[in-house]
């Protein structure tokens, strides 16, 4: 049985929950081992939507857990410790839209994390930063890459080597969020969110982020490319043919998957 999270399948939403309040949601080892864990289980199940939030009122998470800090003997060991923390880079490959929902501390690895997920929806009591360059490291779970390419390179420079924090306001304005709301409505619109998702067709939704993520990495050509063979892909299934009989008949589709 799980200590450090919480994972819930249900009504096509997955939800993983960081559930180590006393500690702010700290990425320990054991955290980021349950994670992996659960992160199979959503990768089985195939859900609509994924939603990434952590318990407590304090943090969404405060990045990793400082007390197992040490150092390494060679640098061997410090690779497979960098390689065995590979949760950042599964959540971002998760086929489905992925939310987190981030409140209080939202600092270093946790941060990472946030950036991992396709939106993010922020409390106002949300924290961002990267307090790194000031434990003697710098962001190593895709901070470096991932921040510049969402905010720009001036403001993730800015951020990266000050490690000033920015309030959700100032986050929302850079872009490093969505959508601010209340501190007691965050849940709320995160599920709202999650909902209209898994309401439209999953391969639609699915076939859409793949275009977006493969696509941004090539030029325009070859994105188009991609677009158009995963958009004829989608004109041969039954979600498809489902929608077309829905409007006819002036109902909702039902969308299967398939």
């Amino acid at each position: 049985m799980p200590e450090c999270i919480e994972l819930n399948i249900e009504n096509e939403i997955a939800e993983l929950w960081l559930n180590r309040p006393h500690a702010l949601n700290a990425l320990s080892a054991q955290l980021v081992g349950e994670v992996n864990d659960a992160l199979a289980e959503v990768e089985k199940a195939r859900p609509r939507a994924f939603i990434l939030a952590g318990r407590g009122e304090r943090a969404f998470c405060a990045g990793a857990d400082i007390k197992e800090f040490k150092p390494v003997a060679t640098t061997v060991e410090a690779r497979a410790r960098h390689y065995s923390r590979n949760i950042f880079d599964r959540i971002e490959k998760l086929p489905m839209p992925t939310i987190a929902a981030v409140h209080g501390y939202t600092l270093g690895g946790g941060l990472e994390l946030a950036l991992c997920c396709d939106m993010r929806i922020a409390a106002e009591d949300a924290r961002f930063g990267f307090p790194e360059t000031g434990l003697g490291t710098f962001p190593g779970a895709g901070g470096t890459q991932r921040t510049p390419r969402l905010i720009g390179r001036s403001q993730a420079m800015w951020m990266i080597f000050t490690g000033e924090r920015l309030d959700a306001s100032e986050a929302l304005r850079v872009g490093l969020v969505n959508k601010v709301v209340s501190t007691d409505a965050l849940m709320e619109e995160v599920y709202k969110i999650a909902r209209m998702i898994s309401a439209n067709a999953p391969l639609g939704v699915q076939y859409s982020k793949e275009a977006i993520v493969r696509g941004e990495k090539v030029p325009l050509e070859e994105g188009i490319r991609i677009e158009t063979d995963l958009n004829m892909f989608m004109d041969t299934t039954d979600d498809y043919a489902e929608a077309a009989r829905a409007f006819v008949e002036k109902r909702k589709p039902v969308f299967t998957g398939r």
